[in-house]
């Protein structure tokens, strides 16, 4: 288990922010990138002042699955005094440590997971998501998919709660849109399968009109690369719910089928503002690459903690809370709010058409949507009366 220091700053009045990240492994370019994105965001809070009269001191630890997450959350808390616990990238780890979060009276800012039953059944005064959740995402992709010709539809998710959570979301809102549907098929690789072939002939069986893919990351790269090879492109629509991953967008390179519809929680090239082109800069200079949707839900996370300290005037959590309710920032994709009722930031979803570029090595984004933050991010159910209550 790997386990770092953000810099050697001193820690004399330092703020310990304990990051979950999985930094090795088939999840490793999210977790990679997403602790990227916060140390960057870290770095220049420190180089700007620090908060609370110290610096931000960011630990990480190497959390490949959910009993690693879980052990290092109470590591954090146990032994390093940490003030905020931020990242995560699994849904099924984000259900544990959100109940350590709650026992421990610990902030926890999940930045990458995106169970929704984190902030609704599940909601308790101590977490908060700077990142895009599974109803926001889903919800963009049934609109997308809704306005395409096609009837028979088949799904490929992970099987764990992220694909479980995700699918009756956008099977819901998808057969609402479009009563014609029809759903043709589902196949549920374990997460970070390696063999797809069994799952692609399935799918050309079943010879669906468009086909739902929650495969993400790694996984996300290995299937697309199989698939191709049985030209299963050619044969069906796909709509890959995080296709739009800059990372997985490098990785596939030349692999990437042209004119698939992808989709983004934030995509390195919208909004064309000046806070996201130097957000953009400041990535490439530091790491060589391209910020992706996990490195800058991960900034921003770090951001908003930083932002409720100062507004606190303390490390105590329940100050933190009452500070963190209701911010609005000014971040690379724009302003965004946590919102006070159920502590989710309300996002957009980017959603384009993969294109060759002759800037990049990798596709590219083209004919980009935007699925506003205000038109897919459900009403709060009920958060504020079981905030009040817990």
């Amino acid at each position: 288990m790997w386990r770092g220091k953000e810099d050697p700053v001193s820690s004399l009045n330092a703020t310990r922010i304990g990051a979950l990240f999985p930094l090795s492994g088939r999840a490793a370019q999210l977790g990679r990138t997403g602790y990227q994105g916060a140390r960057l965001a870290t770095e220049e809070l420190n180089e700007a002042g620090g908060v609370l009269g110290g610096p931000l001191e960011l630990q990480v630890a190497d959390t490949r699955g959910s009993l690693a997450t879980v052990a290092e959350a109470r590591r954090f808390i146990e032994k390093e005094d940490v003030t905020v616990l931020l990242g995560v990238v699994s849904s099924a780890a984000l259900l544990a440590v959100t109940e350590i979060a709650r026992e421990r009276k610990t902030v926890l800012m999940a930045t990458i997971a995106s169970t929704v039953r984190a902030t609704t059944e599940m909601f308790h005064p101590y977490i908060f998501r700077s990142g895009v959740n599974n109803a926001q995402e889903s919800l963009s992709a049934a609109r997308v998919a809704a306005a395409l010709p096609h009837r028979r539809w088949y799904v490929i998710a992970p099987d764990y709660e992220y694909g479980y959570n995700a699918w009756t979301i956008f099977k819901g809102h998808l057969t609402h849109l479009r009563p014609d549907v029809e759903i043709v098929g589902e196949a549920w690789p374990e997460f970070l399968e390696h063999d797809y072939e069994a799952y692609v002939e399935a799918i050309l069986r079943t010879r669906p009109d468009a086909v739902y893919n929650l495969l993400y990351g790694g996984d996300l790269v290995a299937f697309t690369r199989q698939a191709r090879g049985k030209a299963l492109y050619e044969r069906a629509t796909f709509l890959n719910a995080t296709g739009g991953d800059v990372g997985v967008l490098e990785e596939l390179g030349g692999d990437m089928p042209e004119g698939i519809l992808c989709g983004a929680r934030y995509y390195f090239q919208h909004p064309d503002t000046d806070t996201n082109r130097r957000f953009v800069e400041r990535y490439r200079t530091r790491y060589g690459g391209w910020p992706t949707p996990w490195a800058e839900m991960s900034y921003n996370g770090v951001r908003f903690v930083a932002e409720g300290l100062a507004k606190a005037g303390t490390r105590d959590s329940h100050a933190l809370v009452r500070a963190l309710e209701g911010m609005t920032l000014d971040l690379p994709r724009g302003p965004v709010t946590l919102r006070k009722e159920d502590h989710q930031a309300v996002l957009d979803m980017v959603w384009g058409r993969t294109r060759r570029h002759p800037d990049f090595p990798f596709s590219v984004l083209a004919e980009l949507q935007i699925h506003p933050g205000s038109q897919i991010t459900p009403p709060a159910e009920g958060g504020a009366a079981q905030r009040r209550a817990a």
